[in-house]
């Protein structure tokens, strides 16, 4: 089941991300052609501060995955491990699921050594995915995350805990981008009221 639900949670974020990029630009637009004309210029400035949340979520997670891949093949070549190098890589594109991409990505190393040298191995090499795992969920992530989508690292603790008691591993995956996109909307909104109540009023004819 574990299994099943991740890898539909990759399927369906690599769906998602093949039409944004290839009808990006066209969906906005229809999108905000929905929205009144005195309100077109706003929503679309609220577009492009979600976008920019979004592209900090990507490329955070792409950093928190690449620091656990080189975590995973140090510690797994120093263990003689086969294939320390491939297991580094499917931790690299685990680390886009949040907390459970981990487990995954140690349960196949954890086979991979059990095949390869027994059961000793197999511990060990879950180990160092148990270890990774703790540093990824209380560290990398809240810290990595919280920088490149602008939250604070405890609004992204909490923000996976919510997501993962609300919708379980979909809650998980879908829980920081979201949070990002509505902090995004809240802030440009802000700003941009902000600027309105700033700017000199036309004074009324008498």
């Amino acid at each position: 089941m574990l299994l099943a639900e991740v890898i539909a949670s990759v399927l369906l974020s690599l769906v998602v991300l093949f039409f944004f990029l290839k009808d990006g630009p066209r969906i906005c637009d229809a999108l905000v052609g929905l929205i009144p004309d005195e309100r077109q210029d706003d929503v679309r400035a609220i577009g492009a501060r979600v976008w920019e949340a979004l592209a900090g979520y990507v490329r955070g997670s792409a950093i928190d995955g690449a620091i656990e891949a080189v975590l995973v093949a140090v510690a797994l070549s120093l263990l003689a491990v086969p294939l320390a190098i491939p297991l580094a890589i499917i931790t690299f594109f685990a680390g886009f699921v949040p907390v459970v991409g981990a487990t995954f990505a140690g349960f196949v190393a954890a086979m991979v050594a059990l095949v390869a040298d027994g059961p000793g191995s197999a511990i060990a090499a879950a180990a160092v995915f148990l270890v990774v795992q703790q540093v990824q969920n209380n560290v990398l992530e809240p810290v990595v995350l919280g920088r490149t989508v602008d939250l604070h690292p405890l609004a992204i603790v909490l923000t996976l805990t919510t997501g993962g008691i609300v919708a379980g591993i979909v809650g998980v995956f879908l829980a920081v981008p979201t949070a990002a996109v509505i902090a995004a909307v809240v802030r440009e909104t802000r700003d941009r009221e902000l600027v309105r109540s700033l700017a000199p009023q036309p004074r009324r004819s008498e």
